[in-house]
């Protein structure tokens, strides 16, 4: 194995890293928010997103289908760590699914 997939591999220990990558594979775009502020418009590339969420202690992500609807949003905090990055996300049909196979991936590989 690479250290590249290594390095991927560890940072799924990370719940927004799930959330992006779940997203994407959904074929979504993210904007990314940081201190009150757009910082990433609807972009679909992971490294680019993941750059900017990472940039400060606390962001935010809207999350846009393939025709530009809004599907939900979610409060990354890094202090929180692991699980706990993603702190808060709105409510509804999209985001829960994705709270429901973000608990079921890290279930199967015994992350807490």
């Amino acid at each position: 194995m690479d250290i590249q997939t290594i390095k991927k591999a560890l940072d799924f220990k990370n719940s927004h890293i799930h959330l992006i990558d779940w997203a994407l594979n959904k074929n979504c775009s993210i904007s990314v928010d940081v201190d009150g502020f757009e910082k990433l418009i609807k972009s679909k590339i992971f490294c680019e997103i993941k750059k900017i969420v990472e940039s400060d202690d606390k962001t935010k992500i809207s999350i846009y289908d393939e025709n530009d609807n809004f599907k939900g949003w979610a409060l990354i905090i890094h202090f929180n760590g692991g699980q706990d990055c993603v702190s808060d996300y709105s409510a509804n049909k999209f985001m829960n699914s994705w709270a429901e196979d973000s608990e079921k991936f890290y279930n199967e590989l015994e992350i807490d």
